[in-house]
Formats: C-alpha cells, sequence, structure tokens
C-alpha cells in the first residue's frame, strides 16, 4: 500500500491487481499460450525441420567425395574429377540452401499479411470469435503441418508452413484486444505485464526445449499435437474472457 496526504492508505495498482484480478490475470496467460508457442514454432524451429529437404547433409555427401579422391591419390590416379564432383555438392547444397530460406522469408511475409487481415476480421466479427477459430485452427491442423514441414518436400514444407501461419496469425492478431479490454483501465498495465510475460516465459520460453525433445523421440507430429494442444488452451481462455465480461 502506499500512503496519501490524508492519512489514508490506498492500494498501489500491483498490489491491487494481483489481490482483486488473479482470475481474470491467469484467463490473460492462459489465452496467450497458444500465441507463445505457435509463434516460436512457425519463425524458429523451422531450421530444425528443413533439415531433411537437403538429405542426405552436406558433410556427407562431400566425404564420400573426399574419400574416392584420397583413394585415387593412393592408387596413382587424378583426383581431379573427385575434387570438381565435390565443389558441385557444394553449390547445389548453397542453391538448396537459399531456396529454402527464401520460402522461409516469404512466408513470414505472408504471416504479417495474415495478421492484417485477421486483425481485420476482429473488428469485423469480433476478436474473441476470431481467436477462438485461431485456436481451432492450431489444433485441428498443426500435426498434419508439422509433419508436412518434416516431410523432405519443399512444395509440402511450404504449405505446411502456410497452413500454422494462417491459425497462427488469427490468434496473434486478436490477442492484445483481448487481453486489453479484460482489465479496468486503472490497472491494465499491470495486468497484462503479469500475465502476458509470464506466458511467454512459460510457454514461450521452454518451446524451444519442449518442441526438440518431441521431435527428437517422436517426430514432427507430437511436436504439432503439442502447438495445437496449447491453441485450445487460447480457446479456452477466449470462451472464459467472454464469459466474465457478459457478467460484469
Amino acid at each position: 500500500t502506499r500512503q496519501k496526504q490524508g492519512g489514508a492508505s490506498t492500494k498501489s495498482p500491483l498490489w491491487q491487481s494481483v489481490t482483486e484480478y488473479p482470475l481474470d490475470i491467469l484467463i490473460c496467460y492462459v489465452t496467450a499460450a497458444g500465441w507463445c508457442v505457435s509463434c516460436w514454432v512457425f519463425v524458429i524451429f523451422p531450421p530444425t525441420l528443413y533439415e531433411s529437404l537437403m538429405d542426405p547433409p552436406l558433410s556427407q555427401r562431400i566425404q564420400v567425395h573426399y574419400d574416392r579422391a584420397a583413394h585415387h591419390e593412393d592408387s596413382g590416379h587424378s583426383t581431379d574429377l573427385d575434387m570438381a564432383e565435390a565443389s558441385l555438392e557444394g553449390a547445389h547444397y548453397q542453391a538448396g540452401s537459399r531456396l529454402v530460406w527464401t520460402m522461409h522469408t516469404v512466408l513470414c511475409l505472408y504471416q504479417v499479411c495474415c495478421l492484417v487481415i485477421a486483425g481485420w476480421l476482429g473488428d469485423r466479427w469480433g476478436a474473441r470469435r476470431v481467436l477462438a477459430c485461431g485456436g481451432l485452427l492450431l489444433a485441428l491442423l498443426s500435426p498434419s503441418a508439422l509433419r508436412a514441414m518434416a516431410s523432405g518436400s519443399l512444395p509440402l514444407a511450404a504449405a505446411g508452413q502456410a497452413a500454422l501461419a494462417t491459425a497462427s496469425a488469427a490468434v496473434g492478431a486478436t490477442l492484445p484486444y483481448v487481453m486489453v479490454t479484460s482489465f479496468p483501465v486503472s490497472i491494465r498495465y499491470n495486468c497484462l505485464a503479469i500475465g502476458y510475460n509470464a506466458a511467454q516465459a512459460t510457454f514461450g520460453g521452454t518451446a524451444g526445449i519442449a518442441a526438440t525433445l518431441l521431435f527428437s523421440r517422436s517426430g514432427a507430429g507430437t511436436v504439432g499435437v503439442y502447438v495445437g494442444a496449447l491453441g485450445l488452451f487460447s480457446v479456452a481462455g477466449a470462451w472464459a474472457a467472454a464469459r466474465r465480461q457478459r457478467r460484469g
């Protein structure tokens, strides 16, 4: 608490947020889960999934040519052809790598467009409704999308990442409005700071460990199930926020 000039005490905004709006902060925390994880998986995780687009790895392919060159050198034969083939393998890998990351960049720009469209839909049809639809899309599409991204096929990988971008954008574009309208203006900043940052620390901060562990043990589809489950968290949070707003 803090002291007023007349001697009366009043609660600080932070203390008031924690003591009077704990459930609303919890709803904010849960609602942000789908965005925190899906955004990380969409932007940061693709390098792990896209290794199969250049399989076998460059080091293995070039090593074959180097081993062959060493064998030919020991036998007294020319190694020029083997070294040339190794150089071509390197050039081929670099071209494939540029194509993959060009695709990734284009799809990131696509998600920016989806965020704008989802925000417009939120203004037109209701932010909570669009957020809930995005969470449901994450639950439905994420397992197939992640498997497609790890399939080793460039068209399938692009389609899978585009699907993930669309669903994630529907959650991310409408999440700020849903959170902001859940709290009174006087303590809005404190409530959002606690709820959203706690969600980023808990869900976004552990997404790398969880996704990598699931991928190494069970494959990309399991990572998709993980993302989809947290998408359902966002659906539940949007529903709870709407219900509390209707009550008062």
